[in-house]
């Protein structure tokens, strides 16, 4: 009878193990790796030195109340890869932010140096949650833009059920241009309660965005790094394009059923952005003020698709006291 109880108690141990040492419990999870942030400001290249302010990046970097973990999880089929940032010392249930990348396959995929992306927001005592997606390293070239790949997303909610420092009552939801356009069409699906969202230069009309940049149709060759940052284009993607495409391009543009979108939206946008028009979202702006939504619309006057490096902090104080007006 002793050696019975035994077992039983030992079994029951194993089972709690995964969240007893920050490890979620769930049947999706392959792994889970405590991650740092190793490369300095000084040995950044290319869009993350531009983008950061050093001392800020190097702030969220050296900060010990901050940690960082990569995830691999299983999605239908796929094996996709997060990353979680939260604060380290947890003493009650934190808010969550799901972030909705932006970018193209591989192309714009969250690595290590953008995670101090998050910081102002773990700071205030949010836990960030993204996924790269299934559209990642040979896979980039299949990107459905907003298909199969929201289901890698949901996912994420599902996991941070099992995240004992994740409370349930206050979800969040951000995304950043193509990542906004994503925040749009989970927020239509209405599985998940989403307390507010805020999208950055996010793409609300497809239809007319394709006629601005039909490379996103037509797929591009132009990469020979062999970094995977070639891309098919949605007409050689999805099936049966050429019967279906202005069907493919509603479904992904929010102006054509901004009705169903119940959650309050903060939208923020430059006017002189070169990669996503403004147009749209000012199309979007109208089509809830039309149908009473809640809304709060930011139009910046500076070049810049992301928002101007110089109102980084800004932006993020705009997000943060938005959500916090929808805390529960």
């Amino acid at each position: 009878m002793k050696d019975m109880l035994r077992i039983a108690f030992c079994l029951v141990l194993l089972s709690v193990a995964p969240t007893v040492l920050g490890q979620p419990k769930h049947a999706s999870i392959i792994s889970w790796q405590k991650i740092q942030v190793k490369t300095s400001y000084s040995q950044l290249k290319g869009l993350p030195r531009w983008y950061y302010d050093s001392t800020y990046y190097e702030r969220f970097r050296q900060d010990e109340q901050i940690e960082s973990f990569r995830i691999l999880y299983k999605s239908d089929t796929a094996q996709v890869e997060g990353f979680l940032v939260k604060p380290k010392a947890v003493k009650a249930r934190h808010p969550v932010i799901v972030y909705n990348r932006g970018g193209t396959g591989n192309y714009g995929k969250i690595t290590e140096v953008w995670l101090p992306d998050f910081y102002d927001f773990v700071k205030q005592g949010f836990v960030v949650l993204l996924s790269n997606t299934r559209f990642t390293g040979q896979y980039g070239l299949y990107d459905q833009l907003g298909g199969v790949d929201l289901n890698d997303v949901e996912l994420l909610i599902d996991i941070t059920r099992s995240l004992p420092y994740c409370d349930p009552n206050n979800y969040f939801m951000l995304g950043l241009s193509r990542g906004g356009q994503m925040t749009y069409q989970l927020l239509k699906r209405h599985k998940y309660p989403i307390n507010a969202a805020a999208v950055i230069a996010g793409p609300a009309n497809l239809v007319q965005g394709m006629r601005d940049r039909p490379e996103f149709l037509n797929g591009w060759n132009d990469d020979t790094t062999g970094r995977y940052l070639n891309y098919k284009g949605l007409k050689n993607i999805l099936p049966n394009f050429a019967q279906n495409k202005e069907q493919y391009l509603q479904d992904r543009s929010a102006v054509y059923w901004a009705k169903q979108i119940n959650t309050p939206l903060l939208l923020l946008h430059s006017r002189q952005d070169g990669f996503v028009n403004v147009s749209s979202t000012l199309e979007l702006a109208a089509r809830l003020q039309q149908y009473k939504k809640q809304y709060q619309l930011i139009i910046y006057n500076e070049k810049s698709h992301s928002l101007p490096v110089r109102y980084f902090l800004q932006r993020n104080q705009q997000i943060i006291q938005w959500f916090k007006k929808f805390t529960k």
